[in-house]
């Protein structure tokens, strides 16, 4: 078993965001690993999908869930995939006619992770597709990545975007205000503008009360720390954001316009209320991504029958899970790379000037063969 892990946020310091299920690609990981976590929730399940290039077409099941696709092998129990919607760049959907597959539809998807891309193909029966079109392995998987897309406020740290409208807060769905505090002074730039902040349901905000552009908004899904530090003008609110392989950690300082030692006590008991705030909302996080749509029960049961049957199988083989240290044998190597773009195996390539094609050329670092070598060798 191994699985391929962790991005690199930009600061060595920062605490990586406890849901990587949106941001990693796993392979091969631990069985409590494809458990859907709080808040994720599953908008379909298929039966039949076929692994086109890294298992070697070995059948199993795909689950979309609203922060990734979830693949599991039926021939290997330890045969899995975990692709995080953050990671998937471009899908692109067909279907074929095959001896070995009939008539299927596939799914490719194009994905980016730690600075490589990788492919995915998935491969099912029509006859997967048949009971709905618009629950077709492909619709399905089309419409979750459009909605994850554009729910992305709902997860992800934004400076200066368009959320406030005359001075009033555009509320997502599903979002209530919770308390505000006026007179807020964002000094995270040294610069002490005077804004109002807001606590909702899913987030903390602030804003300029001179110049509304001027916001940031920090869903509490990325709140690494809150805590009251000194800074230059005195005590001050510090909120620290995890990193994860999409984004750097960030920190923002805030203080309240006065310094009294009353408005001190409000600032620690504005962190309490922070902390508990990001507490209440991890208990069911509100990630924003919808779907219309629903399976039929049988397909429900096979999929939950088949999810519990590997569990079961883990548990008796006292399947062993550790992070950290994990051994990728050479045969895993060759997996890894099965997943890889052209030109990003092992990362080893680069680009020369071939004088005889008069043209840039792509080859592997260290090699010294040229066009012309090419050409006497045929």
């Amino acid at each position: 078993m191994f699985s391929w892990l962790k991005g690199h946020g930009s600061s060595s310091n920062a605490s990586q965001c406890p849901h990587w299920q949106q941001e990693e690609i796993r392979i091969d990981s631990a069985e409590s690993h494809l458990k859907l976590c709080a808040g994720e929730a599953s908008a379909g399940a298929f039966p039949d999908v076929h692994d086109v290039k890294g298992s070697a077409g070995e059948p199993g099941s795909l689950q979309i869930t609203t922060l990734r696709f979830i693949w599991r092998s039926s021939a290997n129990k330890r045969g899995n995939l975990s692709i995080g919607l953050n990671t998937v760049q471009s899908l692109m959907s067909s279907k074929s006619e095959s001896v070995v597959y009939g008539h299927s539809e596939s799914l490719q998807v194009e994905a980016k992770f730690a600075g490589t891309r990788f492919q995915f193909v998935f491969r099912t029966p029509c006859t997967n597709s048949s009971y709905a079109p618009e629950l077709s392995l492909a619709s399905v998987a089309d419409r979750i990545h459009q909605s994850f897309n554009k729910s992305k406020i709902y997860r992800e740290l934004k400076v200066k975007s368009a959320i406030i409208t005359d001075g009033e807060l555009d509320l997502l769905e599903y979002e209530s205000i919770h308390g505000q505090l006026p007179r807020v002074l964002n000094v995270s730039n040294d610069q002490g503008k005077v804004g109002r902040m807001i606590f909702t349901n899913i987030r903390v905000v602030w804003y300029c009360t001179i110049n509304n552009n001027s916001n940031v908004s920090i869903p509490y899904l990325q709140i690494a720390s809150s805590s009251v530090r000194n800074s230059k003008y005195g005590q001050a609110m510090c909120i620290e954001t995890y990193a994860s392989s999409q984004a750097s950690s960030y920190k923002f300082g805030f203080q309240i316009a006065s310094s009294s030692e009353s408005d001190i006590k409000r600032l620690k008991d504005v962190v309490a209320l922070l902390r508990a705030a990001c507490q209440s909302y991890l208990e069911m996080p509100i990630f924003g991504v919808q779907f219309e749509g629903s399976f039929s029960a049988a397909e429900d049961a096979l999929l939950a029958s088949e999810i519990n049957g590997r569990e079961s199988l883990a548990t008796l083989a006292g399947e062993h899970e550790d992070d950290e240290g994990l051994i990728v044998d050479e045969a895993d190597h060759h997996k890894l790379d099965a997943y890889k773009q052209r030109g990003e195996v092992s990362g080893e390539t680069e680009f020369i000037f071939d004088a005889s094609l008069g043209l840039a050329v792509v080859r592997e670092k260290g090699a010294t063969y040229t066009a012309d070598s090419v050409w006497n060798e045929m």
